[in-house]
């Protein structure tokens, strides 16, 4: 979390969280148990920290790979697919997604997705946890300001929960979805979206990048599976670079006409 300095520690079915000064998190995977202790400096942050990452550590152990990526929900020649948008953290991902519901895709997560591969194919669901905005959005995407927002703390950030959403998500009721495209965003510009192929290795690389802790002469199940996954991802779904425009709410038109994939 913003303001808190983290480690993660990593061994042989073991995992333990640390927030300094705020509390720790250990995972005993082989016995299936966890301790998390709160110091008197913990606050909400903290908790919701560590509470993800029991949540992420338990779908891990039901071979499903949390990303740290957007998720919406849209088709590709006329059947329902997963779209993911993946960037760094403040370069626009819930912008673009939130812009992207305005041409009827609908937003399943804005910041947490998962993969979980069935039938040999990639689908992608995402978590239904709130969503955030800061305020350079509501100057892009007015119709936000008319959410039900609280303000996280003194940060300019405001979050509301998915279902305020009404049409333009998917519900509070996660989807499977086969992978259908993966947006790979760039940073915005002031001219107008551009989109261009990905290749795979720029693609996968870029995934690593944001979603992959290599940690040297060690590895598990857990990791072979992640990293196993996001290779079938690539390999199985078309990928773009997208840099934004102004014009947000018509970047799901503009996709449609470079990529296929519709509302």
């Amino acid at each position: 979390p913003p303001g808190i300095s983290a480690a993660h520690y990593v061994g042989p079915g073991l995992r333990r969280f640390d927030l300094i000064e705020r509390g720790n998190c250990w995972f005993d995977l082989q016995r299936r148990e966890v301790e998390i202790t709160m110091l008197p400096a913990a606050n909400a942050k903290a908790s919701h920290y560590f509470l993800m990452a029991l949540l992420c550590t338990g779908l891990a152990r039901t071979a499903h790979v949390p990303l740290h990526a957007s998720c919406l929900a849209a088709k590709r020649k006329g059947e329902p697919c997963s779209v993911l948008i993946i960037a760094p953290s403040g370069t626009g991902k819930s912008t673009t997604s939130y812009g992207l519901t305005s041409g009827g895709w609908k937003l399943m997560g804005d910041d947490l997705s998962l993969l979980h591969v069935d039938r040999d194919q990639v689908h992608a669901w995402g978590y239904p946890r709130h969503c955030h905005v800061r305020k350079p959005t509501f100057d892009l995407l007015p119709w936000l300001k008319e959410l039900p927002l609280t303000r996280i703390g003194a940060e300019d950030t405001w979050q509301f929960p998915l279902r305020a959403l009404g049409s333009r998500s998917i519900g509070s009721s996660p989807q499977l979805l086969p992978t259908g495209l993966i947006v790979l965003l760039e940073k915005p510009n002031r001219t107008g979206h551009r989109c261009e192929p990905a290749d795979p290795a720029t693609t996968l690389s870029w995934i690593c990048q944001e979603n992959v802790q290599p940690i040297e002469g060690y590895t598990d199940p857990d990791a072979h599976n992640a990293f196993a996954t996001i290779g079938q991802l690539v390999r199985q779904t078309a990928a773009v670079r997208v840099s934004v425009g102004p014009d947000v709410e018509q970047l799901a038109d503009f996709l449609a006409a470079e990529t296929g994939v519709t509302a």
